[in-house]
């Protein structure tokens, strides 16, 4: 992923072995002690599909509502 000014402080890695693995860590100067969190989650790749393919009929369905 590329990201702007905005969230430079966003690092994102994703590799896949028998699951996908995403991990996500971000860093801040406030509040002291906190500096950095690092978040991780093992998905199957089925899982991570279907989630995909939940969110694509999702946005496909709003962008199919008229607009008022």
């Amino acid at each position: 992923m590329r990201w702007g000014e905005t969230v430079d402080n966003l690092s994102s890695y994703a590799y896949l072995d028998d699951a996908l693995v995403l991990v996500f860590a971000f860093w801040r100067s406030d509040p002291p002690g906190r500096e950095q969190r690092i978040f991780a989650v093992t998905v199957s790749p089925d899982e991570f599909t279907a989630t995909l393919d939940g969110a694509l009929d999702l946005l496909e369905a709003k962008a199919a509502e008229p607009r008022p």
